[in-house]
Formats: C-alpha cells, sequence, structure tokens
C-alpha cells in the first residue's frame, strides 16, 4: 500500500500534493512496530512526522487507504496472529504484548478482524 503515498490532486487548475511521503510513512510504521506494545496516540504520530493532528489523520487516510486508527488495529491484529501461532504464550499475555489493556478488548478486536476469537485462531493455526 506504500505505493500509494504521493498521490496529487486537482483543486482550482493546480496541483496539491497529498498523503505522506515515503519517508515519513516509514518512520510511522517503525516507530509503530517499536511501540506495538503500548497505545500510540494520534497526536504523538502526528509529532513525529511534523503535522498537526488533523492534516496528519486526513494525509495518512489518502496514503494507505484507512485511518490511522484501522491501520493500527490491523498491526497489532498481524502481530498478535503471529504470537498465537508461533508461541504458547497464554491470550491475555498476547493482548498485553499487542497493546490493549483487556483481554477482552483484544478478543472483540482479533474476532472483528478475523470472525474467529484468540483460542479458536489458535487451534486452527
Amino acid at each position: 500500500m506504500l505505493e500509494n503515498v504521493d498521490s496529487f490532486s486537482k483543486t482550482n487548475g493546480s496541483a496539491l500534493r497529498r498523503g505522506l511521503s515515503q519517508r515519513q510513512l516509514r518512520h510511522l510504521t517503525s516507530h509503530i512496530a517499536e511501540n506495538i506494545d503500548r497505545r500510540v496516540s494520534l497526536q504523538e504520530l502526528a509529532n513525529l512526522v511534523s503535522l498537526s493532528r488533523s492534516y496528519f489523520c486526513t494525509a495518512f487516510r489518502l496514503s494507505m487507504d484507512c485511518t490511522p486508527n484501522e491501520w493500527l488495529s490491523r498491526e497489532r491484529i498481524a502481530h498478535a496472529q503471529s504470537l498465537l501461532s508461533g508461541t504458547s504464550a497464554p491470550v491475555t499475555e498476547v493482548s498485553m504484548a499487542v497493546g490493549y489493556q483487556t483481554c477482552s478488548a483484544f478478543s472483540a478486536a482479533f474476532r472483528r478482524h478475523t470472525g474467529m476469537t484468540p483460542s479458536e485462531y489458535r487451534r486452527a493455526s
């Protein structure tokens, strides 16, 4: 999805740059990967790329075709899937390792993204 970074839009006859640069996206994804186990705020992410929170959200959505929160949730669930299939850690530990404060919030998000509970996923993998 990083190919969509440099999208352009014509407004009033002039081309306006939209979205985030490849460098900004790499910086953001690296930061999120390093901090997957804790809550990362939109303001923190916006500060990383020196943008206002509202402009960051718009630019991110244009670049990635989803909101920052949707993307972060997908990244957390993907990391959780890796942990569930590659370790025998309890589901509660996995939920904490990917930044969820409660196991029930993690299970609900996991089910929303995958269609199964974390335990069902582990058994199937």
